[in-house]
């Protein structure tokens, strides 16, 4: 084993302790039962110890910009005694590989990225960095899961976040929190689309993505296959989901959605729902 992976001491974040139920109830609701994960910024290791022993049928690879917390991932997850997290990697959202050394990640190999608490203690092309690898990464059905405090129009900020923000400015003027919308543009610029967005304890959100073909829930959607026009009324689920289920067009290609043209023509999947 690498000195870097060796169990060293288990680092303490109270916020991570704090969240981290929280945050694994949206998992289970919103993961299936097994899958491919990668954390980025896993930071003292509270988090995807906490998750892989919950989610037992998750495979995560745990990163981090540099190795400085590496031993204390270890000794969480030997805490835990998981075995389904992989020895951490470094790995700089922002660059256009990863990792950053080691075997590159496969495109769309990914079920699942989580992040937590990154966007806003790091420079803002981080943010662009992170939904252009999501979109290289991800499986045609994966998410990308970002949890932290965020500004929104329309929604009355909380002091204490008005209050972090400038704090975050006085240490580095990079840093920031960030505007959900901002964020939002930055990942449909790289294909991605926010699919929901859940308000968690103490002012912050876990935000959900989704690559390819999206819309919210309750929108309706329009389908052209072949030369025949298909409408899919709104529904409770995302209309990517929906038309999973229209096994009849399956062997087809979907040419145009309505008002989702930027996105790549995909063929339809049959339904595994």
């Amino acid at each position: 084993m690498n000195a870097a992976h060796r169990p060293g001491t288990a680092l303490r974040s109270p916020a991570s302790e704090r969240n981290r139920q929280p945050i694994l109830e949206v998992l289970q609701r919103v993961l299936p039962a097994r899958g491919a994960a990668l954390e980025i910024a896993s930071g003292t290791g509270q988090h995807v110890a906490f998750f892989a022993a919950a989610l037992p049928g998750w495979h995560w690879q745990s990163s981090d910009v540099t190795d400085a917390a590496f031993g204390s991932i270890a000794a969480w997850c030997a805490q835990l005694a998981v075995a389904n997290v992989a020895p951490p990697v470094l790995l700089d959202a922002s660059a256009p590989r990863w990792p950053v050394t080691g075997p590159e990640l496969a495109p769309a190999s990914l079920d699942a990225i989580y992040c937590a608490n990154l966007l806003h203690i790091a420079p803002w092309a981080v943010c662009g960095g992170l939904m252009r690898g999501a979109a290289r990464h991800l499986a045609p059905r994966g998410v990308l899961i970002t949890y932290g405090p965020y500004l929104e129009q329309g929604v009355p900020t909380a002091q204490g976040n008005l209050d972090f923000d400038a704090d975050l400015r006085r240490r580095d003027p990079a840093w920031g929190v960030r505007a959900r919308e901002d964020v939002e543009a930055e990942a449909e610029a790289a294909g991605l689309r926010l699919v929901e967005r859940v308000a968690m304890p103490a002012n912050n959100l876990m935000l959900v993505f989704a690559r390819g073909l999206v819309n919210r829930p309750g929108e309706p959607g329009a389908v052209q296959i072949g030369g025949k026009a298909l409408r899919v009324g709104a529904g409770s689920r995302p209309l990517h989901e929906r038309l999973f289920k229209l096994e009849a067009i399956a062997p087809r290609r979907i040419s145009r959605i309505k008002g989702y043209e930027r996105f790549p023509v995909v063929a339809a999947e049959k339904s595994v729902l």
